[in-house]
């Protein structure tokens, strides 16, 4: 999965199409059942959703940017919103990327 996104890291004038989003939330749903079930409960936007997700396959955040067609700083605000959003608490954007990395 990986991989397949890494192309467009390398190609940066072309973004991921819907049917690579797609195959990514099919992959989330097969190997993070609980992660995914978890965001839906929380009823993540989709932008939400695949930045979690790119966080889960250890993607950093500069190249989640790139994916998802947003600046950097979007990117750690997305992981401090959602840190308070899920877990409740106030703190940086590391701190939800470690607890997103530990889920399965």
């Amino acid at each position: 999965m990986k991989d397949d996104l890494g192309y467009y890291l390398k190609n940066v004038a072309e973004q991921p199409t819907a049917r690579d989003w797609d195959k990514l939330t099919r992959f989330a749903k097969a190997n993070f059942p609980k992660l995914y079930v978890m965001l839906l409960g929380y009823n993540v936007s989709e932008r939400e959703l695949r930045i979690c997700l790119l966080t889960r396959l250890m993607f950093k955040p500069k190249d989640i940017a790139v994916l998802v067609g947003c600046r950097f700083p979007e990117v750690s605000l997305t992981h401090s919103r959602l840190l308070k959003k899920i877990y409740g608490i106030e703190g940086k954007a590391s701190d939800f990327d470690k607890r997103i990395i530990l889920m399965y």
